[in-house]
């Protein structure tokens, strides 16, 4: 029996914030990352491991850092184009 559910999903948080770590040249591959993304809420679900909220805000909290951190490198590769010059 489970003592305790961890609020938000880590797992959920982590998987969704790992997309950031792959650039877009491996868009072949985004493919099966997608459907890999796809199948940890689907386990989570199936194993019972947190409840229905825990996984929504830890989609919402995995997105805002991945929006984050695209936003961080977008101003990063500007500044370094910038100055290439």
């Amino acid at each position: 029996e489970k003592s305790d559910y961890s609020f938000p999903s880590n797992h959920l948080f982590i998987s969704i914030f790992s997309i950031a770590i792959f650039p877009s040249y491996y868009l072949a591959r985004y493919f099966s990352i997608i459907f890999f993304l796809l199948l940890v809420p689907l386990s989570i679900i199936y194993l019972g491991v947190h409840y229905f909220e825990d996984m929504i805000a830890g989609m919402l909290i995995g997105l805002a850092f991945l929006f984050l951190f695209n936003f961080i490198q977008n101003i990063a590769d500007y500044k370094r184009y910038r100055n290439k010059d």
